[in-house]
Parts: C-alpha cells; structure tokens; sequence
C-alpha cells in the first residue's frame, strides 16, 4: 500500500455538497486531487469536509500541427462551425445540454433574417461520428467556433478552435474565461440565442477585429498548452506533492478506506488507476513515478485485483463531521436544526443564518418526516454537550426534528428551544398544513419548546394572542454568488421567468402563465409542467422548460432573466424575489410577497401587483415594469443595502432575546373531549416579540 494515488476532477458531475460528502472516502483514500479549471477549484476547496485540490491543471490534449491555417477572405461569408454530441446527457433528463437546437441554430437563423450568409459546419456526433483528424482540419478552414453548452468543464473543441486560429463565441463555462485573451472576453456570452447572434453579428460586420481575434487565440494557445507551457511543471509539482502526502499518512488511510467503504470505492479506483496510468504513459512520467514509488505497479496489480471487505458507508463515517462541527459552534448564535429535503425551507434557513447550521438528516435523499434515526441519540449527547446554553431552532420541524427536541429536552429540563414556522395559516386548508401547525403548537403545550419563530409579516402578533410566544424575522437578499453571471440586455425577445417548486393553488402558477398569453415577445423559462402548459397553446414567443434544478443551477438561470414573476396569493418571505432582487431583477410579487413598501414606495408602486387572481392585470404589470426597467434595476440597486442593515438589525434583536428570555414553565393540557372544545390558554403580551 505505498502506491502513490492521485486523482482529478474535471467537470461537474458531483457538485454539490451533499454529493461530495457521499464521496468523501474517495478523497480521503488519495494522496492528492487536482482540478481542471478554477471555478471547481473554488468549489471543492470550499467544501466543509472535502480535503482541498492540491492545484489546478488543465487538461492537455495532445494536437499535432495544422498542416494549412487558411481562414475566410474578406468578401467572403464567414465559416462557422459546432462540434459535440447534440443529443447529450439525454439518458439522465438533461435536454439540449450542449445548446445546438435551443442557441446555435435559432441564432442562425435570426442572422439569415437580418440578411447575412454565412456557412455552418455541424460536426454532430449523434447523426454521424465524424474522425478526429477530420474535426481539426475544417477548424483550420474555420472563422468562428461556437459553445453553448450549460456546463463543461473543459470543452477540448475550445482547446482545438485555438490551435487552430479561430476566433470563440462561448457561455462562460469550463476553462473558457481563464484561457481566452482580453481581446475575446466580450465573445463569452449568456446562454441565449439572441446574445449569440449579436456577437457573431458584431464579427461578421468587423473583420479586422476578427482577424486580432484570431491571432490572439492561436497565441493565447501556444501560451497555455504549447511545449513551453508551465503544464509539464505543474505535473511534476502535483507528483512530488502527492508522494509526500503518501509518505506522511497514505498506508493508514488508504488501509481503512480499502476495508471500511462500499465496493464504489474499489470500482473507483480501478478506473482511475487505469486512466492514470494512461495518462502517465502518455506524458512520458512513468519513470518519475516509478522513481517517487518503485512498488507503484505493484500495489496496482493489488488494487485491481485484489479482494477485500467492504460496508455501507453511514453515520458511523459522517461522526467525525457531526462532531467536528458541533465542537465549533459560535457561543453568541443559536443553533439551527433543518432538514435539506425541503428545498425552500432549506435556502431559506441557510440565508436566515450563516453559522451554527445542522442538517439533519445529513444528506437530502433521507426523507425527515420520520420519529427515528441511526444517528439521533449521538447527536442528541452532542447537542447537550456543547449546546446545552444555546437556543436551538428546528427550521422548518420535521417528524425528525421533534424527535430531537423531545430527546434534548429529558437531558436538559433548562434548554431553550424553538420552532421556526415558514408557513402561513393560509394553508390551513390543506390537512397537512394543518397537522404541521398542530404537531408544534402541542409541543409547545407541552413544554418541549419554548417558542415560535414566524418568518410571515406581523404573524407573531397573531401567535402571541394565542398564547404561544412567538418571534418575528424575515430573510435578507443574498449575496450574488461567484459563479453566477448576470445576463447582458441584448436580443428582441424579454427573457422571463416564471418559478414554482410545487404545484399549488397559493403560488398561482396558472393565472401568471395566463397572464403571457399571446406574448411573441417573450422568451418564458419555466420550471411548470411541459406537458400542461404545452397543452394550453399559449402562443408564447419561446418557452424554455427546466426539471427540478439544484440551487446551484437555478441561481444561474434566475440571472439570465429580464423579468420574474411572483405573483403568489400567499406568501412569508419569498426567496426566489429577494434572489432576483440580488441580481437586480425586477420581480413582480403580489400584496403577500411585498418586500418593497418599506425601503421604497415607489419600487412597490412598480413591482406589487394587487389583483392576483387577474391575468390581464398580472400582463399589464408586466407591461410597466418593461417600461420603468431601468428605473426599477436603478432602485433595487439603491435600496439592497438599505434592506439587509434592516435584516441585521432584526436578527441583532432577535438574537439577544432569544438569548436572554426565560422559559415559561408550562403544564401538559388535558385531551381534548366533546364538552373541552380546546385547550385553554393565555395570551401572551406583544412586547415578547421582535417588533417588525
């Protein structure tokens, strides 16, 4: 077990930090990891329980010479070509990933319109597989490269265009804004046909810009990937690293992962053993390697070959993490307990509070609505260890949560603890709504927590007269995130979103989507059901339709958008408003969602639309807000700060009283009889809240 294992990450196909954590003994098991582009560098180093890539090292294909770059004349049409699997990822729900059909061809299409001729190269491997050596001769006959796919992370046909001298028009994915020259930055674009078509517009009508283009890409190549590129180095540096991390505790680690994990783990190994090994022989480091470790071919014969036992990774693993984690807890912060399933409450929570979070369950294909755990009394025992002075808050309460709460409470008849409400008596209707509500007005009863915390406007009055002490608090604008780019305004049609994770009469889904009918000049994105709007025949311009999206992904939807809709007929503290509000968005919200009225009556004037259940209202909002555009981006620009210092100075408040009130000691109510209507209860006074 000396071998020296390495391994990388080159795309996105584990990103999030549930499926990282799923993964974390691959990680564990070798010596060092690298990444193929920046952007997954930041992503797995931040990661709270991976250990960080040791670099960042670019995939290096090996390209023989052009035999002849000969590009377009002057007072000819451009060539322009695409390369890729048009029909990829299909197998697992994605559609049009790569962009051919919803990007490239429309935007061809719109430049045919306005007059320009040009000659598309469709190198589509799904219609015929096309060699090689075929692909990098007609890039040296080709102008312009075009990339649209959602996510790569590296595109080798972007790689290939800049050996080959061709200027790149790109969404900004992979390596693309790390590798391309200054003079090709303003290329990378939103993924939307009409910014595909303005850029390549701008080429065709400028050859002299093309040209430097061009030249530079084709320099910009030799700088990166050419003989005298740093690479070579830096897969050197990376070895020598791993060796030493090998020599320091690589026997140990690599031991207990062979014999404690699944048999993923082994699968894994092998693949990437024999992929190294590949890749080793290619860049002539075998004998580096073998120098590092002489039993290197050995232990990988073991590895392949070998047998060994194997168990289920579980809590037993995630211990470490649990423990690590509760053993860092802020003193001045509450603790906060939610359940990562419930997608909503679940952004919500982790934009309420930065620290001192608990998911639990850990991972979000565990459904919480469940009274046991594997894990519940080890986590209960850290709880009182090292919380036993801080309030907890189960955000959202799930079936799990309480079991938690009920559990802290017998070990610790002092602890204050807290249920954070993100529903509204409005859904009440519904018996499930209700149950909820009930399940933790009965612990509250029965003093296993000590209170609410409401994140609807002015609902904690309401819980107070009921006799439930309760507190307000509503959610802040996020931070934009790093790896979101906001949509340059360009192209004929209004990009707009219409979002819902559920499909439910207080969203409103249908009468918003009734409210763009008609509209050819809408370009709608829609996580709505395909088959029910298409049925609806709504003669909208362009309808994009996305499955259920990690947050991750939905963020870098909701940037491109112009508009959004949220006209909900009930609402707490919409998130997907104060998100488009972090990208300055406009989003139209209903009186319920109003998050405007107190830092700018006139962003309310523009944004609250008060006849929710009108769709002729709801487009004719629409119709304003497109007018006043700037205005309004102009406003929520000015006023995003003036609303997060109102958000930090509730939860400075709602902090301190959580921290100083005194539990009331309350009685079990008797059952409820036919002759007892209710339980018996006294109003709790107003000054026991958070004031708005």
């Amino acid at each position: 077990m000396k071998a020296v294992v390495t391994s990388h990450v080159p795309d996105y196909l584990y990103s999030s930090h549930v499926e990282l954590a799923e993964r974390l003994p691959l990680f564990e098991f070798v010596d060092a990891y690298f990444t193929t582009n920046q952007d997954l560098h930041q992503l797995y180093r931040d990661d709270p329980l991976l250990p960080a890539p040791a670099s960042i090292i670019y995939d290096w294909p090996h390209l023989p010479e052009p035999e002849a770059i000969n590009k377009t004349a002057v007072d000819e049409p451009l060539t322009v070509m695409w390369s890729g699997n048009s029909k990829w990822g299909e197998y697992a729900g994605y559609g049009d990933y790569k962009g051919l059909k919803g990007v490239i061809e429309p935007a061809l299409a719109q430049l045919k319109e306005r007059g320009f001729t040009l000659r598309f190269l469709c190198m589509d491997s799904s219609t015929k597989r096309v060699e090689h050596k075929e692909i990098l001769r007609q890039l040296e006959q080709t102008d312009v490269l075009l990339i649209a796919s959602e996510e790569e992370g590296t595109p080798l046909t972007l790689i290939e265009a800049m050996s080959r001298g061709c200027a790149v028009i790109s969404t900004d994915v992979g390596i693309v804004s790390e590798v391309l020259p200054e003079s090709s930055q303003a290329l990378i674009c939103p993924r939307t046909e009409d910014d595909f078509a303005e850029a390549l517009q701008g080429l065709i009508t400028n050859r002299d810009a093309l040209a430097h283009i061009q030249a530079d890409n084709l320099q910009a190549y030799h700088a990166h990937f050419g003989e005298q590129s740093p690479l070579r180095e830096a897969w050197l540096q990376f070895f020598n690293g791993a060796y030493e991390n090998s020599l320091q505790s690589g026997y140990e680690r690599k031991r207990a992962a062979i014999y404690d994990t699944s048999g993923a783990l082994r699968r894994w190994l092998v693949s990437s053993a024999r992929r190294s090994a590949l890749l080793a022989k290619r860049w002539g480091v075998v004998d580096t390697l073998n120098g590092l470790s002489p039993l290197f071919a050995q232990a990988y014969g073991r590895i392949i070959h070998g047998a060994g036992r194997h168990k289920k990774l579980s809590y037993q693993k995630m211990a470490k993490v649990y423990q690590r984690l509760v053993q860092q807890l802020d003193p001045t912060q509450p603790v906060v307990m939610y359940a990562p399933m419930w997608k909503g409450v679940a952004a919500s929570t982790e934009s309420l509070f930065t620290g001192n979070l608990i998911r639990f369950p850990y991972f979000d294909s565990e459904f919480p609505e469940v009274a046991n755990h594997e894990y519940l009394s080890q986590l209960v025992e850290l709880l009182t260890e090292h919380a036993a002075t801080k309030p907890i808050i189960y955000s959202g309460g799930s079936l799990l949560h309480l079991s938690v709460a009920k559990a802290v409470r017998e070990k610790n008849k002092s602890a204050k603890q807290l249920f954070m409400w993100h529903g509204s008596p409005a859904q009440f209707v519904e018996s499930s709504q209700y149950a909820h509500f009930t399940l933790w007005r009965k612990a509250y009863d029965r003093g296993i927590i000590d209170g609410f915390i409401s994140v609807k406007p002015e609902l904690h009055r309401t819980l107070g007269r009921m006799g439930i002490r309760a507190f307000n608090f509503y959610n802040p604008i996020p931070p934009v995130p790093t790896f979101v780019a906001s949509r340059a305004t360009r192209g004929k049609r209004v990009q707009v979103g219409l979002f819902s994770a559920m499909n439910s009469w207080y969203k409103n889904p249908d009468v918003q989507l009734l409210a763009l009918a008609g509209r050819r000049d809408i370009a709608l994105h829609t996580t709505l059901d395909r088959s029910s709007v298409e049925s609806m025949r709504m003669k909208i311009g362009k309808i994009h339709f996305y499955d259920h999206m990690p947050r991750r992904k939905f963020l870098s939807v909701l940037a491109q958008q112009d508009v959004v809709l949220y006209v909900t007929n009930t609402e707490c503290s919409p998130m997907t408003a104060l998100e488009s509000w972090a990208f300055n968005i406009p989003c139209i919200v209903g009186p319920a969602g109003d998050i405007y009225s107190a830092c700018s009556p006139r962003l309310a004037e523009l944004l609250v639309e008060p006849q929710v259940d009108n769709p002729t209202a709801i487009s004719q909002r629409l119709d304003l807000v497109l007018q006043h555009k700037e205005e309004i981006r102009q406003l929520l620009s000015e006023h995003r700060q003036t609303y997060n210092q109102g958000f930090e100075r509730e939860r400075d408040q709602l902090v301190q009283k959580l921290f100083s009130f005194t539990p009331t000691k309350r009685r079990r109510p008797k059952e409820q009889t036919a002759d007892k209507p209710g339980f018996k209860t006294k109003a709790l006074p107003v000054e026991n809240s958070v004031e708005p």
